[in-house]
């Protein structure tokens, strides 16, 4: 049974205390902490704060009386009271939609897709990937689009049994590239890392696809066996967390702790929406504000 933490801020006012015009441009949104201008803002923020560090993840319940900019705005002064955002892409999203786009059904951009599964890390191509994911939901599909987490920790112990070679090999610098970019390889990093806080994962197969491709080298023995044990783990419903976001939750997690996906979704009278925003770690938020 899924034992994600759920933290209710419904009756937070300081989450709308700082007002962000509905007009403004994606990629201009305030990045400094909002005020804590009431007791209970800062004791919300601290507790998202504290259960994700330990537990991983965390799912935030807001105001559903909320409009839809009204909820992206108490999300965002939520998620940046405790992290830094960091843009998404070179043109600078800090806030961008996660929705299916007319056109867009055969896209590579999954976030605009019905797909199901495409397990893998946010960021796989910036040269820091963001140290927290966030999803808002302002309405969920007719039915499916489940977010799933799947924890590094089982992969790790899942490749290990395989196969003992596959960590060290994951372990080594891998050439991340989108298959659409006419640039070369973006990054090198490794798919499994060891660190303080536990194992790390940067995963996104058909990027790591690419990024071979690009090196004009074969793939190295048994890389592409590894990669199969990760989808395989990924894929086992009993190593899944889903998450059936509703409107007014917000979804936090480690991003290198988790591999994440979904399930596919039916629209029919209700289309599914969400907001994603990414931070980085910042100590110092919550410690230098006052109350």
């Amino acid at each position: 049974m899924d034992k994600t933490a759920r933290i209710s801020l419904e009756k937070v006012g300081g989450l709308t205390a700082r007002t962000v015009a509905r007009d403004t441009p994606s990629n201009a949104w305030p990045t400094d902490a909002p005020p804590l201008v009431e007791g209970g803002f800062r004791a919300g923020a601290e507790e998202v704060e504290r259960v994700v560090r330990t537990e991983g993840c965390a799912i935030v319940m807001l105001p559903t009386e909320l409009d839809d900019h009204e909820l992206t705005v108490a999300t965002w002064n939520l998620v940046s009271a405790v992290y830094k955002p960091v843009s998404q892409y070179e043109s600078g999203e800090l806030v961008f939609p996660v929705e299916v786009r007319p056109g867009e059904s055969g896209s590579s951009h999954y976030s605009a897709s019905k797909a199901a599964g495409g397990f893998h890390t946010d960021g796989s191509l910036m040269a820091q990937p963001p140290a927290v994911g966030v999803l808002l939901c302002l309405s969920p599909a007719d039915s499916g689009g489940e977010t799933i987490l799947v924890e590094a920790e089982l992969i790790r112990r899942a490749v290990a049994a395989a196969d003992p070679a596959f960590p060290e090999l994951l372990g080594q610098l891998q050439p991340f590239a989108a298959e659409d970019d006419v640039r070369d390889v973006r990054q090198w990093a490794p798919v499994l890392s060891t660190r303080d806080s536990g194992v790390g994962l940067r995963y996104l197969r058909r990027y790591l696809v690419a990024g071979w491709e690009r090196t004009d080298r074969a793939i190295p023995d048994g890389l592409t066996d590894a990669f199969d044990v990760i989808d395989k783990v990924a894929g086992d419903p009993e190593a899944q967390r889903p998450h059936a976001l509703q409107r007014g939750e917000v979804l936090f997690w480690r991003n290198s702790r988790y591999v994440h996906g979904r399930r596919a979704f039916e629209e029919r009278e209700q289309r599914r929406r969400l907001v994603r925003i990414y931070g980085a770690d910042d100590p110092d938020r919550l410690a230098c504000q006052a109350d």
